[in-house]
């Protein structure tokens, strides 16, 4: 089975890609700078430098692809957030329809799919688009993750605190 893998420098990306590679799997890893991936990495996958948001590349570099890991990483810094989350969603759509990749995971995020839920809509309205695939795809909605805890460091090393907009006794 020939998996693609998105953003596999990440946090959730290079566990999997370790995980995948002790199953032996025959992996395509997508990814803006090669550098960031070990040698030992390099020499058993097949990679794919480019930009998430460029459709062409997307369906070049997933040909042949049974599987399609799909994470769409955040860009903070992007002047059009809409049209940011937007052309990813194109380029996965995009790539999965040319084709025909049978199975999709997609990182989502919580929210149980709310519409009116800021930056968060964005991805709920990247799973409908997957969904209208046609693919078999499964969106893992990630409440949270344990790793965005790590930038209340400063204020749990100086107050002994974290804040958010929980509850205080959650």
């Amino acid at each position: 089975m020939s998996i693609v893998i998105t953003a596999p420098t990440g946090n959730i990306g290079s566990k999997l890609t370790q995980d995948l590679l002790a199953a032996n799997a025959d992996l395509t890893l997508i990814v803006r700078d090669p550098a960031k991936l070990s040698e030992d990495v390099r020499r058993r996958v097949t990679v794919k430098q480019g930009d998430l948001t460029d459709a062409a590349f997307i369906r070049s570099a997933t040909e042949g692809a049974d599987a399609l890991f799909w994470l769409s990483p955040p860009n903070f810094a992007a002047p059009d957030v809409k049209a940011y989350y937007g052309a990813l969603s194109h380029a996965a759509t995009g790539a999965i329809e040319a084709n025909h990749i049978p199975h999709v995971v997609f990182i989502s995020s919580g929210g149980g799919g709310a519409r009116n839920a800021g930056l968060l809509s964005r991805t709920f309205e990247a799973e409908d688009a997957l969904n209208a695939t046609g693919a078999n795809v499964l969106s893992l909605r990630c409440g949270t993750f344990m790793d965005n805890f790590l930038m209340y460091l400063p204020t749990l090393k100086s107050d002994g605190a974290w804040y958010g907009l929980n509850r205080p006794d959650f």
